[in-house]
Order: structure tokens, then C-alpha cells, then sequence
């Protein structure tokens, strides 16, 4: 074979295996527009025990969660202008706007 075909062939090989590497490191990586998630442990305001069954709605949505035994959630949310509207029974409807915050 002709040097110049060896060279051809050696840098054809090279960008494949470079484009091979890029592809492995960004491969698990999350989406840059990927919506954030926002969690949080809700208590009770008198005496701060966790409450379970609290019911968890992204404002004006259907997306929403109710927290667990220990009073923690987890919940996507859209956008950061995102309220979040905390209601439960025998206790006032609380509204939170997301903003920057990831735990509330």
C-alpha cells in the first residue's frame, strides 16, 4: 500500500476513535432543558413532626406527589416561576414559588 493511503486510512481511524470517545463521555450525562426536581420534608409548624399524606401539586398542572411515612417528596417541576401548593387535611393550603431552590 501507498503511504498516502496509510495515511488516510491512520486519520480516518483516529476521528473515528475520537468521535467514539466523545460519545462515551457525554453518553449519561442529563439533558441541558432537562425540567428540575425539587424535595423537601413537610412539618408540621407547632411541634415540627413530619407529616405524611401531604398532597404536593405543581399549581395549575396535574403533576404532583404526596409525601411518604417521613413526610419527604420529590417532584419535577417546569420552570422555576413554579408555585407549589401544599394542602392537607385540618391544616391552611400553603403556595411556594420554586424560584432557584431545588429543596423547599
Amino acid at each position: 500500500m501507498s503511504t498516502s493511503l496509510l495515511n488516510l486510512l491512520s486519520r480516518i481511524l483516529h476521528w473515528l476513535f475520537m468521535g467514539l470517545v466523545a460519545m462515551l463521555c457525554l453518553w449519561g450525562r442529563p439533558a441541558s432543558g432537562q425540567a428540575p426536581s425539587v424535595s423537601g420534608v413537610v412539618r408540621s409548624a407547632t411541634d415540627q413532626t413530619p407529616l405524611a399524606g401531604v398532597s404536593v401539586i405543581v399549581k395549575g398542572t396535574t403533576t404532583g406527589t404526596s409525601t411518604a411515612a417521613d413526610g419527604s417528596y420529590k417532584l419535577t417541576v417546569g420552570n422555576p416561576k413554579a408555585v407549589l401548593a401544599f394542602s392537607y387535611i385540618g391544616f391552611l393550603r400553603t403556595e411556594i414559588t420554586v424560584g432557584n431552590r431545588t429543596v423547599i
